[in-house]
């Protein structure tokens, strides 16, 4: 029960990794999109940019939310991983290996964590 339980704790460091690396990038993001906004005069480039820095700032509350719910070990943080996992597909090609590790990662974290819970209660699987 020992590895299952390290195998948990890891998975969940590189969940909340995962996450950690996907704030620091949406925060270059915003960081670029509020200069190019400014410093352009074209009125369609900076609306493009203007809504980007309204977008990511949501994404990272969401993403920080999450790492800290994984850090907690809030229930709550595999749904809000598993939609922002989601979330992430779209953004090819970088948000969708994201996207894909956050969601693998959470589903292997769900099934060892009940499988620790059946073996704490003593409970096995049937053999046939």
């Amino acid at each position: 029960m020992d590895t299952l339980e390290g195998q948990n704790t890891d998975r969940m460091h590189v969940i909340k990794r995962v996450h950690l690396m996907i704030i620091c990038i949406y925060s270059i993001g915003l960081f670029i999109s509020i200069f190019v906004a400014s410093m352009t005069l074209s009125t369609d480039v900076s609306r493009k940019y203007t809504l980007l820095s309204i977008v990511l700032p949501i994404l990272i509350v969401a993403h920080v939310y999450a790492r800290i719910a994984w850090a907690k070990s809030v229930s709550l943080a595999k749904s809000v991983s598993v939609i922002l996992g989601v979330i992430l597909l779209f953004g090819f090609p970088l948000g969708t290996i994201f996207g894909i590790i956050i969601i693998f990662k959470v589903i292997k974290y769900s099934d060892t964590e009940n499988l620790i819970r059946r073996e704490t209660a003593g409970i096995t699987k049937p053999s046939n």
